[in-house]
């Protein structure tokens, strides 16, 4: 029942669910199961979930985030790596000077 509105009805629920006419196949009819228990909303909640992480809009998106992030450190290492240097050099011209 939760997977066929997630595939299926889930997509006119929005909008049809307040409209007489189209309300009939946009309701979720997942109200009976969840009043009795045959359905909890765990269920619903980590399904609901599962099914928007498989959205290809979603996936890309999430590529795109783990392709940034991967670029940030990348550049903070090199940041990280050229002040060490700077320093080292700045260092070493301090005790350079200090021999003259």
């Amino acid at each position: 029942m939760l997977d066929q509105f997630l595939s299926t009805r889930s997509a006119q629920y929005r909008g049809g669910i307040s409209s007489p006419l189209s309300a009939p196949t946009a309701c979720s009819r997942l109200s009976a199961h969840l009043a009795y228990g045959t359905l909890s909303l765990r269920e619903v909640v980590q399904a609901t979930r599962a099914r928007i992480n498989a959205l290809p809009a979603v996936q890309a998106a999430k590529s795109q985030v783990v392709e940034k992030h991967a670029s940030r450190k990348r550049n903070d290492t090199m940041a990280r790596k050229a002040t060490a240097k700077n320093t080292a050099s700045a260092s070493m011209r301090n005790q350079l000077s200090l021999d003259f």
